[in-house]
């Protein structure tokens, strides 16, 4: 997936950042649970749950305060 991310930092608000990861979703029963590496950034492996067909949330597995990244799909 490519987009553009809103990124806090302590020099203040950097909007419109690149954003570059894949993702996966195993069809075996997995309450919606998946894995997705960012290639962009920081970069890094993170779990993702799916909230609808359009909506998933990531949690970084390296990153010692990870953030939650919410990830909506426009049209």
């Amino acid at each position: 997936m490519t987009g553009t991310e809103d990124v806090g930092a302590p020099s203040g608000p950097n909007p419109g950042v690149a954003f570059n990861a894949t993702y996966s979703i195993s069809p075996s029963p997995t309450n919606g649970r998946g894995v997705m590496t960012a290639t962009s950034g920081t970069g890094g492996n993170m779990v993702i749950y799916m909230i609808s067909p359009t909506k998933f949330v990531a949690i970084s597995q390296s990153d010692p305060k990870p953030a939650i990244l919410m990830f909506e799909a426009k049209n």
